[in-house]
């Protein structure tokens, strides 16, 4: 007994012991939370035969709240194990994302001697769980054992095969991290051989693009190396032009450079360089070389035109670095002046800086900027932007109606069929309705032309509810599906307002039987819980006994805080973990239920099928060592074969005689690239094919033969690859899996493992710390994802948004400024754990500045919180929230927040809660000043 509560300790011990990746202590987690700190391992198993035995769980916690800050004696030291069985558990951990804590578990096994192949593991899944936290020198000194050891292993005939074979494909991947944290810790010789050897062993690898870009470097470290690196890190620069270290690599090579006597050529990299990226996390060293080869050889600066200034500027503004943008012009102007430019270049500045000071919010000095093109008679720009920006100015100031009549005196200049229209636009931008009511008067004739979007919402805006709801009621009579559920649930809106609160009552119930969790269902359900709620109130007396007089009409329902509200109406809006309750937090935080996500399921995959896909050996050897994400990459080619395959054999194609199925798609390229121009890993351009048809005859029937056993085998191999997938969280492939197969009816009682595999709980684990460090709601960031990227962390936008939560470059430039990251390249987000940690950082400040209210955060995720921040100013006092969302006028940042919603119920049905979520409607238009692009 009193060795079994020593071993229930230890783990804790451990948490107490770690250091977290930025080198602080990490926090010892109390001692009744041991499984939360080590989900699934042998002290949670050992801890509750403690309690099943004899009931001692409250002695067990008391014991370990002792020895938390004690160092540990001879017989808890002794009582560790030191087996497979421990390793097994540690490599649990990593996977779990627990890497400090899998170290510790490994390296007390490895403090005396074991059997070469389980050193070898234990090294290998030690380096592999340190590159996750960036331990350089633990990377180092346990790939170097690993490979030691793996040298042992060799030497001996009796050594087991498999094992072996699977040291060996790992041992690539090992060889990178190893590389890496040989650069991080200045040992450019070991970098140098480590990623040489990673690149050797798997050309057609991912790696290949990192061991590649890891030698450059190695190499311009390296005296006698380094000329050879130049010209190698000149040529991979301009293959990878999404290289996630690229300013680092720029400064190294200059840096290279200069060592080599180049010093007009660093000159020439640095101050292109610093012309782009001035805002790079690397822009101080850039400027300490670039001054110091300027001093020593004097080759100058480029001369740039004016022009080219404001070039500049423009860009800088776009990039969202006023600051920056606006120094650089006041540069420009001062340059254009002292040279007596033409008054048209010089107001094309000074616009650019009225455009630079509109976009910090500095609509003061906007304006300034624009009385000064005025003054200079406005040569150069146009009359639109000069009228239509002092209107935006005079607007942002309070100014609307003036900003309304600048408008107007434009229109009335220049006349034009689209000019009424122009003035209704902008009198609902600024929440003017009675003037937005005049245009429309003057341009719809027929009532048939008033039984529109515009005439109806206008008209209900305006103040008449009565006629709002007869023109909505005819508008649903013509429409169907969510359209109709639009304009039933406003003609209840307006019913309601008009005082026939039992049409309103019966349209909201309609709406939300047939529409369920969807946007206007939800928001029926919820106006229909707050009616309800006063109708069943019981009257008020007057305390004297007489009977209670009815009042002239029914009471309104008191609008609730326009938040999410996940208890229902009555509970609290908090948004946060609090709200979820959760009484088993760990099984909350797996991505699958434990009983579909079945551990080894990579290993047998690769058992049994690797002579047909070799790289699901490597995955299999890689989840050995807990290396998840590594596992993940490997194993993508073979999904996306063995779905290519299965759907040719769906249409009934089959491999025959010397002629295997050819299949399509490029080496490197991603998953889904949206973009007009596809591009590879890193950038890279797309030339080879991804499943290269054989060239001879051979090798065709060989093909030939590998298709037919998978088509043979395929409904099997199809359930091994959805249990590999859940092991390895590849969540959009498990995703495809689950839809392909078609989800059925829902029953959120018991809901169904392909509805599990299509909304799961995705990257739990990996998100769990920013959700307890934040105020937001998995299941509203599980919705976020599913709209931004269907859960698929290697997709790229039509509009250059990467990974899961899709930061576009500009966004994710200035979130890294903001941060304090030195280093940051667009494509890492790639990676989910960065993708999820830019995001969710994104998300948590878009929550703040709106005070909670996660309709406005979602909208300004989509649009921008200066475009929401704007419209709050001009129309969002005394709006209710859904009539505020009603007005976003891009159709799609209107309807991103009502499509999250629909997936954030879902989902949160499919998990056996309920399928609603009440969110008031009370709008707080204030803003906080914390974040503006």
């Amino acid at each position: 007994m009193g060795t079994r509560l020593i071993i229930a300790l230890l783990g804790l011990v451990f948490s107490a012991e770690l250091v977290a990746a930025d080198g602080a202590p990490a926090a010892a987690p109390h001692s009744g939370l041991a499984s939360a700190q080590l989900p699934n391992t042998f002290v949670d198993r050992w801890s509750a035969q403690l309690a099943a035995q004899r009931g001692v769980v409250d002695a067990v916690y008391s014991a370990a709240d002792a020895l938390h800050s004690s160092a540990l004696g001879a017989e808890e030291y002794a009582a560790l194990p030191r087996d497979e069985h421990a390793v097994d558990e540690a490599v649990q951990l990593a996977v779990s994302q627990h890497h400090a804590e899998a170290i510790a578990v490994l390296e007390r096994v490895l403090e005396i001697p074991q059997p070469p192949l389980l050193a070898q593991r234990a090294h290998d899944a030690a380096a592999f769980a340190a590159d996750e936290i960036r331990d350089s020198a633990r990377v180092i000194e346990h790939a170097d054992l690993a490979r030691r050891a793996l040298a042992t292993i060799d030497s001996d005939p009796n050594a087991d095969p498999a094992f072996t074979v699977a040291a060996h494909l790992r041992a690539p991947h090992r060889e990178l991290v190893a590389a890496r944290a040989a650069l991080a810790a200045g040992q450019f010789s070991e970098a140098l051989r480590a990623a040489r050897a990673a690149a050797d062993a798997r050309p057609t690898s991912l790696i290949v693009h990192e061991a590649a870009t890891l030698a450059a470097r190695a190499q311009l470290g390296l005296p006698a190396e380094r000329a050879a690196g130049v010209a190698a890190m000149d040529r991979l620069l301009s293959r990878y032009p999404e290289y996630p270290l690229y300013d680092r690599a720029i400064v190294e090579l200059a840096a290279a450079e200069i060592a080599l006597g180049r010093d007009a050529a660093a000159v020439h990299r640095l101050d292109s360089f610093l012309w782009d990226r001035p805002f790079s996390g690397h822009a101080a060293d850039a400027n300490t070389l670039l001054d110091s080869a300027i001093a020593r050889s004097g080759a100058p600066r480029a001369v740039r035109s004016v022009e080219a200034q404001r070039q500049r500027g423009e860009a800088l503004r776009r990039a969202r670095f006023w600051e920056l943008s606006r120094e650089t012009l006041e540069a420009a102007l001062s340059a254009s002046l002292l040279h007596g430019d033409a008054v048209v270049d010089v107001n094309a500045i000074r616009f650019e800086l009225a455009m630079t000071c509109y976009d910090m919010a500095d609509f003061t000095g906007s304006l300034r900027w624009l009385d000064e093109i005025e003054a200079a008679g406005g040569g150069g720009i146009t009359d639109y932007n000069r009228s239509i920006w002092r209107g935006r100015n005079l607007s942002r100031l309070g100014q609307r109606e003036a900003a309304l009549a600048t408008y107007r005196a434009y229109y009335d200049r220049h006349g034009g069929s689209e000019r009424s229209e122009r003035y209704y636009e902008d009198a609902m931008d600024l929440g003017l309705w009675s003037d937005a009511m005049t245009v429309l008067r003057a341009r719809l004739r027929t009532d048939r032309e008033w039984e529109s979007w515009d005439g109806a919402f206008t008209t209900y805006l305006a103040g008449d509810p009565a006629r709002a709801a007869t023109l909505f009621s005819a508008m649903a009579r013509r429409a169907s599906g969510e359209t109709k559920a639009r304009y039933q649930y406003w003609q209840a809106r307006a019913s309601a307002d008009a005082g026939r609160v039992d049409d309103a009552l019966r349209l909201y119930e309609s709406i939300a039987g047939a529409q369920g969790y969807r946007y206007y269902g939800l928001q029926a359900a919820n106006r229909l819980a707050e009616w309800r709620e006063v109708l069943d109130a019981p009257p008020a007396g007057d305390g004297s006994g007489a009977a209670d007089v009815a009042p002239a009409g029914p009471a309104r329902p008191q609008p609730a805080p326009g938040r999410m509200h996940w208890g229902g109406r009555g509970a609290a809006a908090a948004g946060g973990l609090a709200a979820l309750e959760l009484q088993d937090p760990e099984s909350f935080f797996a991505s699958y239920p434990a009983s579909v996500r079945r551990r080894g399921a990579t290993s047998e995959l690769g058992a049994q099928w690797g002579e047909v896909f070799p790289a699901a050996r490597v995955a299999a050897a890689l989840i050995d060592v807990g290396a998840r994400e590594l596992a993940r990459q490997e194993l993508r080619d073979v999904v996306v074969e063995f779905r290519g395959l299965d759907a040719a054999f769906a249409a009934g194609r089959r491999p025959t005689g010397a002629r295997p199925i050819r299949l399509g798609g490029l080496l490197w390229a991603h998953t889904i690239d949206n973009r007009s121009r596809e591009r590879g890993w890193w950038g890279i351009t797309l030339s080879e094919p991804r499943f290269p048809y054989p060239s001879s005859s051979s090798a065709r029937r060989t093909e030939v033969d590998r298709q037919s056993a998978i088509r043979d085998g395929r409904e099997a191999l199809r359930e091994q690859l959805r249990a590999a997938l859940r092991e390895l969280d590849d969540i959009f492939m498990v995703r495809r899996f689950a839809m392909d197969r078609g989800l059925g009816t829902l029953d959120t009682a018991a809901a169904s493992t392909e509805w599990r595999d299509a909304y799961p709980h995705a990257y739990a684990d990996r998100i769990r710390g920013f959700l307890e460090q934040t105020d937001i709601n998995p299941f509203l960031l599980w919705g976020l994802m599913i709209v931004e990227s269907d859960m698929n962390p290697d997709t790229i936008s039509p509009a250059d948004a990467y990974g899961l939560l899709q930061v576009i470059p500009k966004t994710g430039d200035r979130v890294a400024s903001d941060l304090g990251e030195a280093d940051f390249g667009i494509h890492q987000l790639i990676e989910p754990s960065e993708s999820l940690r830019f995001g969710t950082w994104y998300l948590r400040e878009l929550l703040e500045k709106f005070h909670g209210q996660e309709m406005l955060a979602m909208v300004a995720y989509n649009a921008g919180p200066h475009q929401v921040q704007r419209w709050l100013e001009w129309r969002g006092a005394g709006m209710d929230l859904d009539a505020f969302i009603e007005t976003v006028p891009y159709d799609g940042a209107r309807r991103y927040p009502q499509r999250i919603l629909r997936y954030t119920a879902l989902l949160r049905g499919i998990d056996g809660g309920p399928m609603s979520l009440y969110i008031g409607n009370s709008l707080d238009p204030s803003v906080e000043d914390n974040i503006y692009y």
